[in-house]
Order: structure tokens, then C-alpha cells, then sequence
């Protein structure tokens, strides 16, 4: 179906119905309370309903576990809820305690109804109707959702009638870059070179802004004619703001996590006069957190519109640095798995060759012990010697190679001074105390076969192990 697209902004917007993860959320609750740990299984069920909310088990089993735990009236409500879904074990006990139920439901919820004559409840249901479907008209959730079927009946008309273009454009090209010029600043290595390359870059976004909002309303208009956004921009890989970006806009959407995957619905409106911010949730299971942004809507008459974006620069970068931060727990897991496997000495001794012509350091020899803690042979162990003063500017690597099983090792270097990069300038000024040593690979042969242990170096390597179960405990 083409409204389940994404970045088809509008047609993924209505709350999901998640069969499989409110199935998942059913079955924890069920083991729950054969643990006897009802509170924990009630909220289960809880979770289990709020992702499909007719899913009449989830009712049954809530309403079994709140009876258990001494909470009679609820039990009766979500039994009554079950019946009104279609559970035959609720109806037969609500029958048999004479207690009604109704199938009327309302905006997603079941309502009881009290035993009244058929023309007094029908009456009722229907003046109920007439104003609740005024008040969501009323409502700038109501505006989403007649886009989402202006999309998917190709209806030009009905999408700019709630949907500014001009405004909408402008200010997603102007989140858009600012949040990813931010986050890739979040990732510079302090050298200077790249944070002045980025900065450049949104000196350049800005005079190209005109050409990048009319690609992005270009692709907005195309959605409509071709009912998904999504089949528009899986070919819309040479446009303007693709080139500006290095990359296609789909690809960018799948580096931020903006997918139906990970889409969790609408968060709560902040209404304020005649503006609302309607809150996108965004969760993916490997950052372990919900994020989200806004879609800002203006009222115009008695007429919501979407105007803009709000907060989506600081949703990317908080992806990155949610990112970063996940990359940096598991090298943490994988040094201390290396560290475990090699015992590393303090450098102990160290001698400064000068220039011949001036008393300018030419080099560092220093020395320090290593020994193999396995059980099997290392074949290659390598090391970055780092200094603290000059963090994110590089490092001096060097390696060593073949060591038997509780093999002994004194290791000597040197290190050059040749270069005239940052590192260099501030290791010709350190003391030897100032360096340390960091493993960034271990190599060994266990039963034959290379084992490789090396710190990840991109978040695409960390999503890699995790999907082949690589990451350590």
C-alpha cells in the first residue's frame, strides 16, 4: 500500500497497527504470569493493546491478570472490551454474570453501553459520531490524515490545501543541512581541515537554497502524481540536493533511521492558538531509545496546514552521537577483550636522538615488555601509541608478530619526527610519561583458524556485527 511509504512525510503518519510486535509484547506478557508476576504482565498486555488495539487476547489475558491481583472493576472493563472484539470466553463470562457489552467502538476504543431500547442506543451512537468526527475535523491530526489520502488518490488539490509547499520546503532544506552539517561535525578528528570544509559547505547550501527547495517541492508534486513518495526517491539519485549531500535522499533517510521500520507513530500535539507541533517518534532497536521530530502546522480559517519541520537538526545529530556512543561502548568491550588476551608493560626506557646541526629531537626510541596471556598463538598484535595532548589527530602505529602461548616479549621502536603535522609537533614536546599504548587489532589461531579482534570503525561495521551476532558480552 502505498501510505505505508516512507518518507512519504504524510502517508506513514497515522498510528501504526503493529501486529507483530503487539503479538511479541502478548507472549512476554503470557510468560509474565506464569511467573506469577502479574504487575509486570499487565504491563506487557498494556504495550501488547497500545500496538494493536483490537487485539482481543491482550484484553482477556489483562483483564485475568488484574483479577489476580485483586482489581475486579478493570478486569470487568477489559473483559467487556474483549467481548466487544469478538473473545468468546469473555462473552460467555460476561453472560453468565449478566453483564452487557457492546461491539460499538469510537476513534479506536470500545465503549460498554448500557441495556437500553435498540432506536434510544443507535440515536445515541450517531449524535456521538456527528460531533466526534467534528471535533477531530477540528483537530491538526485531521490535516495529516488528508494527506496521507492526497497522496495515495493522487489528489494535488486536497495536498496543497493542507500542506504549504514553499514554507515546507524552505524550512526542511534548512534543517535538513543544518543537522547534517552538525552531526558531521560531531565526527571531525580536530585537525581543523574538516570542520572548515563543513562550514564551507553551508556557506555554499545557502546560495544554493533556491535550486534545493524547488528539487524537494519538485519531489513533493511527483509523490502525488505517482501515489508514494517512496518509488519517486528510490530513482531520484542525481537531483541537486543528492549531489550537495554525496548522497541519494533515500540513502540519507535510511542513514537517520527514518524508516516505517522505525517509525512508532504520533507523540502528543502541542497545541498553541493557531499553531501545533505534531511530535514524529522514531525508535531503532540498536540505539535502545525513542527520538523524534515535529511536523509544525499553522491554522489558517478553519484549516490546519503543514508549514514546516521543527527539531529535525537536533534529531540527526543526536542520532550520530547516539551512534557514536554505541561504537564506542562495544571497542570499549573489544580493548578489554585484547587486553585480556596480552599483558602490556609500561614503557620503561627511552632515548632522544637529536639533529647533528641543532638540538632539535630527531627521534624516540623507547622500549616496553609484552606478554601472550592466551592459550593460543598470536600472530599479530598491533598497537597505535597515542598521546592525550593531541586526541583525534592520529597516532604512531606499530605491530607485532608470532607469539607462542605465555611468551615473553621486549619490544623497541622508534618513533620518527619527521613529520610536521600536529601529532608530531606536540610529541616532539611530550615527555615519555605523556604516551600510551592502545590495541587496535589482535590476531591469533585458535584451533588452526585466524580469530580477529579489532576495534569497529564505523557505525555500519557495528550494525554488520550486531546482525552476525559478532558483538561481544
Amino acid at each position: 500500500m502505498a501510505g505505508r511509504d516512507f518518507l512519504d512525510w504524510f502517508s506513514f503518519l497515522r498510528t501504526p497497527i503493529d501486529a507483530k510486535r503487539s503479538q511479541a509484547w502478548l507472549q512476554e506478557g503470557l510468560d509474565l504470569s506464569e511467573q506469577e508476576d502479574y504487575e509486570a504482565a499487565i504491563k506487557a498486555f498494556s504495550d501488547s493493546i497500545i500496538a494493536h488495539r483490537r487485539n482481543e487476547q491482550a484484553y482477556y489475558n489483562r483483564a485475568v491478570a488484574l483479577n489476580l491481583l485483586g482489581r475486579p472493576g478493570e478486569a470487568i472493563a477489559d473483559l467487556q472490551k474483549a467481548a466487544g472484539l469478538g473473545h468468546q470466553k469473555s462473552r460467555e463470562f460476561l453472560a453468565h454474570r449478566n453483564i452487557m457489552w457492546s461491539r460499538v467502538a469510537i476513534i479506536g476504543e470500545i465503549f460498554v453501553l448500557p441495556r437500553l431500547p435498540a432506536w434510544v442506543t443507535v440515536a445515541g451512537v450517531l449524535i456521538v459520531l456527528f460531533f466526534a468526527m467534528g471535533w477531530f475535523r477540528s483537530r491538526p491530526q485531521y490535516a495529516l490524515s488528508r494527506l496521507t489520502d492526497a497522496v495515495e488518490t493522487r489528489n494535488r488539490i486536497r495536498f496543497e490545501e493542507h500542506l504549504d509547499l514553499d514554507a515546507f520546503c524552505e524550512s526542511l532544506i534548512d534543517e535538513v543541512f543544518t543537522g547534517y552539517l552538525e552531526s558531521s561535525l560531531e565526527d571531525e578528528s580536530g585537525s581543523g581541515f574538516e570542520a572548515l570544509g563543513a562550514l564551507f559547505g553551508l556557506k555554499l547550501a545557502e546560495s544554493m537554497k533556491p535550486a534545493l527547495q524547488a528539487t524537494v517541492k519538485t519531489s513533493l508534486l511527483g509523490s502525488v502524481r505517482a501515489g508514494s513518495l517512496l518509488a519517486l526517491l528510490a530513482q531520484d539519485s542525481q537531483t541537486v540536493l543528492s549531489e550537495m549531500l554525496g548522497m541519494s535522499v533515500m540513502d540519507l533517510a535510511r542513514d537517520y533511521h527514518l524508516l516505517p521500520d522505525y517509525f512508532k507513530g504520533l507523540g502528543d500535539v502541542q497545541q498553541e492558538g493557531e499553531r501545533a507541533l505534531i511530535p514524529l517518534r522514531f525508535s531503532h532497536p540498536l540505539l535502545e531509545t525513542d527520538l523524534d521530530f515535529k511536523l509544525d502546522l499553522r491554522k489558517v480559517s478553519d484549516n490546519w496546514r503543514v508549514v514546516g519541520v521543527v527539531d529535525l537538526a537536533h534529531y540527526m545529530t543526536e542520532v550520530k552521537r547516539l551512534r557514536k556512543a554505541r561504537v564506542a561502548e562495544a571497542n570499549e568491550q573489544i580493548k578489554g577483550h585484547i587486553l585480556a588476551l596480552v599483558e602490556i608493560g609500561e614503557i620503561k626506557r627511552a632515548e632522544v636522538g637529536r639533529q647533528y646541526w641543532r638540538d632539535d629531537p630527531k627521534f624516540l626510541k623507547f622500549e616496553f615488555a609484552l606478554k601472550n596471556l592466551a592459550a593460543d598463538t598470536v600472530r599479530k598484535v598491533g598497537f597505535h601509541l597515542r598521546l592525550p595532548a593531541a586526541a583525534g589527530a592520529g597516532a604512531y602505529s606499530l605491530s607485532v608478530a608470532s607469539m607462542a602461548p605465555g611468551e615473553e616479549k621486549s619490544v623497541v621502536r622508534r618513533l620518527d619526527y619527521s613529520g610536521y603535522d600536529h601529532w608530531h609537533r606536540e610529541a616532539r614536546k611530550a615527555e615519555v610519561s605523556d604516551f600510551r599504548l592502545d590495541p587496535f587489532i589482535l590476531i591469533r589461531s585458535v584451533a588452526g583458524v585466524a580469530d580477529t579482534l579489532r576495534p569497529l570503525r564505523s557505525w555500519r561495521e557495528y550494525e554488520k556485527a550486531f546482525g552476525k551476532g559478532e558483538l561481544l558480552d
